[in-house]
């Protein structure tokens, strides 16, 4: 551990000391002998002083010292008994290690890495309270304002373009505020080249750390949202409507979270990352299908439209919200869409009948 200037009370933690002068060795062992070593090279450390201050003052030419009594002092150290007992321990500790073990040999798997690599990021999510936190409970906003603008959508053939518009806004929305995520993948992007470059972890130990660390936090995104929004809307009864709505929003939001941190690696500063990821989600949200039809679409951005991961998830919620979904009797008889049901003599439509528009 490299410590400047360490308090008193830190201090007093340390069972051995280091201190260095432009890179030679002013004094190296026990710090209790610390004490002693001082007095005797005439630079004794005051009474209820902290032993760190009193030594930095001595030691160093910025606060005074002389380089002659630096250089005094260095010279003094290499002749005490300190030294010589440390190079008898070293000589000593050198026959009983295998000096040709090999870097690699002595460094932890992939799996050890990855597993304290989870566990820091947790501790780290843990604390941070702007890392997912205030996140959630943006989300949580978010779903109260649809659940109330959305309250309780009817079933009549005049609610099937709000259906439309809540699962798509449910899903492109929330997607968008991917972008919330940069910052603190940025911050700790500086973290991660500092100690791979000191060879702390590999690549792919801190790539599998995120995924496990991520992948609940996100969850508990969806959730959150999905707990709250859903029967507010009462888009459609029961559990495995519910469940399967928050597995479509839960992996959307999984696609736009690794769009938002792959285009932040590719470009490291706030306001480009943010602006490519938003422009993406900007693009994936216009040509998805919902403002335009799929056959609407100019053949030259077509591609554009199945590259769009918001199109599959809007998509599945579609499906699944329409799906088997019977609207209310159609006012005088006259209904918006085609029906199938018109050989029941019923006056009203299903989902099937609107999603094959």
């Amino acid at each position: 551990m490299t410590i400047h200037q360490p308090a008193s009370e830190l201090f007093e933690l340390l069972d051995r000391v280091h201190l260095i002068v432009g890179g030679r060795t002013f004094y190296f062992g026990d710090r209790a002998s610390l004490v002693s070593h001082m007095l005797t090279s005439g630079h004794p450390i005051p009474q209820y002083s902290n032993p760190a201050d009193h030594v930095l003052k001595v030691m160093n030419t910025d606060f005074g010292a002389s380089f002659e009594d630096v250089d005094n002092m260095i010279a003094a150290f290499e002749k005490s008994d300190l030294q010589q007992r440390l190079l008898k321990e070293i000589e000593e500790h050198s026959g009983r290690v295998d000096l040709e073990l090999s870097t690699k040999e002595q460094r932890t798997n992939v799996f050890e890495q990855t597993w304290y690599l989870v566990k820091r990021s947790v501790l780290v999510g843990r604390r941070d309270i702007s890392l997912y936190w205030v996140r959630v409970v943006m989300y949580m906003s978010i779903a109260l304002l649809m659940g109330s603008t959305w309250y309780q959508v009817e079933s009549n053939q005049q609610s099937v373009q709000d259906r439309f518009a809540a699962y798509f806004f449910g899903v492109a929305f929330l997607c968008f505020m991917a972008v919330c995520g940069i910052p603190a993948f940025l911050e700790e992007r500086r973290v991660f080249i500092r100690e791979r470059a000191s060879g702390c972890y590999s690549l792919i130990a801190y790539v599998l750390s995120n995924f496990f660390v991520s992948t609940p936090f996100v969850f508990i995104i969806a959730f959150a949202y999905s707990a709250i929004a859903y029967p507010m809307m009462n888009l459609r009864p029961g559990a495995d409507q519910f469940f399967h709505f928050l597995l479509y929003i839960f992996l959307a939001l999984m696609v736009a979270e690794g769009l938002a941190v792959t285009i932040s690696a590719l470009i490291p500063f706030f306001i480009g990352a943010l602006t490519i990821v938003a422009f993406f989600n900007g693009f994936f949200m216009i040509v998805q299908g919902f403002f335009v039809r799929v056959s609407n679409i100019p053949v030259w951005w077509l591609w554009g439209h199945y590259l769009s991961y918001q199109k599959y998830s809007f998509e599945a919620l579609v499906k699944r919200g329409f799906g088997g979904f019977v609207f209310d009797t159609c006012d005088q008889c006259q209904c918006m869409f085609p029906s199938t049901q018109e050989n029941m003599n019923l006056c009203r439509f299903t989902g099937e009948d609107v999603l094959s528009e």
